[in-house]
C-alpha cells in the first residue's frame, strides 16, 4: 500500500490535536478541514499532549453515559 508521509503526518497531528485532553484547545471543524486540505499550517503540538496511562472518567450519578442494568 502506497502513502504520501506528508499526509499521513496531517492526520497523526489532526488527531492528536483533536483529542487534546483541554477541550477549549481542540481545533474547529473549520480548522481540521483546512487542514486535511493542506489550506493551513499544521499546529506545534506540545511534545506530552497525553498521558501515556488511560484513566477513564467516573460517570456521574445522573449522567445518561451509565450502562444499563
Amino acid at each position: 500500500m502506497k502513502f504520501e508521509s506528508r499526509e499521513l503526518e496531517c492526520l497523526l497531528i489532526v488527531g492528536l490535536w483533536c483529542t487534546h485532553p483541554v477541550d477549549m484547545e481542540r481545533p474547529s471543524a473549520r480548522q481540521v478541514i483546512q487542514l486535511l486540505n493542506f489550506e493551513a499550517t499544521l499546529p506545534e503540538l506540545p511534545q506530552e499532549l497525553h498521558d501515556p496511562a488511560f484513566v477513564p472518567r467516573p460517570l456521574s450519578p445522573d449522567s445518561d453515559d451509565s450502562p444499563e442494568a
